[in-house]
């Protein structure tokens, strides 16, 4: 089903977020954006794991205008219940145990809340969210916005699942009365437990628990980075959720809000400058590259300006003493240049490189390739 119906509903707008001490300036961020623009009460509900006092103490400051928030320190019975469960080999570099707190929402909260709003902590409000505290749930475990990328896909079909419809679990107006009848907590952490593999992780456990028990919102209240092209979604979105690898937070970051996100940040006490952030491959990809560079100030061409070439980009641009120049890059959909470098399609165009670094796991075979079938000496390919 897909509507927004209202019900004129009683009481304040519940949110509800899982977070460890890393993530708190993110969250401050979100809990900030929400503050300054929804025109209802909110009541703020932390599940934190590892929080340190400090930080608690600045999550306080985004509430100075309004809203209440409230805490709920994570024990170690509840870590001991997720500290095992598996993460897919794509995640490892960016969610930990955190991701699955959200599992044991129920659990952790009052039973006096029957519906609350979870969200990630990787977004950030642009508008008044208030009419989802008056969204009709009562029938439904949740209220859900599709997953932009994997909705695309008939991803449902390799879960087994009875429905092509797929949600991203960024965001979801829970019915906390279904989702204790439902007793979804133990039904996600046996399916996590049997030892399939879950690209997805937990969200893919919920798609399958919660089929054709859903109610679908519009996009606009997850709007997420592969919606960015979406004109319709982006000038309508009240809530962005930054959804890749790539954060607003990182420099190599080109997301289209990624300057909005840096002005609520500014305000209070995590203000600061956007992080260099590396996974574990793009470091051996520098590390490899630094190493081979010479004293001449080596031309390197990277092949791929997505957010894996960006990155190598801003690594390579700030290491004063290692001497290399980033003269382009290559890559077969982007066209526009990055920071004044220039993006082509084929290595025809840099005949003076020294060095071409493919900065790709999945396609690091076809583009060796290319460079090989384009007379690219493979001596000059540096790939992991």
């Amino acid at each position: 089903m897909n509507a927004l119906k209202s019900k004129k509903l009683e009481g304040p707008l519940e949110i509800v977020i899982t977070v460890d001490d890393k993530f708190c300036c993110h969250l401050w961020v979100l809990l900030r954006s929400i503050v300054t623009s929804c025109q209802c009460e909110v009541n703020f509900h932390v599940i934190a794991n590892s929080v340190n006092e400090d930080s608690k103490v600045k999550l306080k400051t985004a509430m100075e205008l309004d809203g209440n928030l409230t805490f709920y320190d994570v024990d170690e019975q509840t870590r001991g219940r997720i500290s095992a469960l598996p993460l897919s080999a794509s995640y490892l570099n960016r969610l930990d145990m955190v991701t699955y707190l959200r599992l044991l929402l129920a659990e952790i909260l009052p039973d006096s809340i029957k519906r609350v709003l979870y969200l990630d902590c990787d977004m950030v409000a642009l508008g008044d969210i208030s009419e989802l505290a008056h969204v009709e749930i009562s029938e439904f475990l949740a209220a859900v916005v599709s997953d932009a990328k994997l909705s695309r896909q008939d991803y449902t079909a390799t879960l087994g699942m009875h429905t092509n419809r797929y949600f991203n679990a960024g965001l979801m107006l829970i019915n906390l009365e279904k989702w204790r009848s439902f007793n979804v907590a133990e039904k996600a952490l046996q399916l996590l437990c049997s030892g399939k593999q879950y690209a997805y992780n937990d969200q893919d456990v919920l798609n399958i628990l919660f089929q054709n028990k859903l109610l679908y919102l519009s996009s606009v209240y997850n709007f997420q980075t592969y919606d960015v092209g979406v004109s319709s979604l982006a000038n309508n979105a009240k809530i962005v959720h930054f959804t890749t690898a790539e954060k607003p937070w990182h420099a190599s970051s080109v997301h289209p809000f990624r300057q909005y996100y840096w002005k609520i940040r500014n305000q209070g006490p995590y203000k600061g400058e956007p992080e260099i952030y590396l996974d574990s491959h793009d470091k051996l990809l520098i590390a490899k590259l630094f190493d081979m560079a010479d004293n001449n100030k080596s031309k390197v061409v990277i092949c791929g300006a997505g957010h894996k070439g960006r990155r190598i980009f801003q690594k390579a641009s700030v290491e004063e003493t290692v001497p290399i120049k980033i003269i382009g890059f290559i890559d077969k959909q982007i066209t526009s240049p990055y920071q004044g470098v220039p993006v082509k399609n084929s290595p025809k165009f840099f005949p003076g490189a020294d060095y071409f670094v493919i900065a790709s796991q999945a396609y690091t075979q076809e583009i060796y390739q290319t460079l090989i079938d384009g007379g690219v000496n493979q001596a000059k390919i540096i790939s992991i």
